[in-house]
């Protein structure tokens, strides 16, 4: 009897190591989407993370100084910007619009309140089209 199937281990293997390549390039590319992710939710995090400590500070300076200490051109701002923002965020920055005597009470007076809007934006890469988180809270 003859032996005709010359070479059928060898397509069985090429075609196994075709299909396993296909399913490490798979994997490859997810890991990289999860790695883009996980940096996107730690710069998120990190955003966050500075506009709490700013509030804090601006809540501890009193209602009648917030705008003057922490203005967008004020030393302490710029110094929390340039050393904070841009340390921990890449590309990173921040600005800050301070609206007085938003607030009114149920009479309709105002309570003498100051609106403050956050802004922090950065770019993680040059592909990256930039990210931003914006808060805003009320100081009284």
């Amino acid at each position: 009897m003859k032996n005709t199937q010359k070479g059928g281990v060898m397509v069985e293997a090429l075609v196994s190591i075709a299909l396993f390549s296909v399913g490490i390039i798979g994997l490859l590319g997810f890991l990289g989407t999860s790695a883009t992710l996980s940096a996107d939710n730690r710069y998120r995090t990190e955003a966050i993370t500075l506009a709490d400590e700013l509030f804090g500070e601006m809540a501890a300076t009193g209602i009648g100084k917030v705008s003057d200490v922490f203005n967008e051109s004020s030393p302490r701002f710029t110094a929390w910007r340039d050393t904070r923002v841009a340390g921990l965020l890449p590309n990173g920055n921040a600005d800050i619009e301070f609206i007085p005597g938003t607030r009114v009470d149920s009479h309709g007076v105002s309570t003498g309140s100051t609106f403050a809007t956050l802004t922090i934006t950065w770019k993680a890469s040059a592909k990256d089209s930039g990210s931003q988180f914006v808060t805003s809270t009320y100081f009284y």
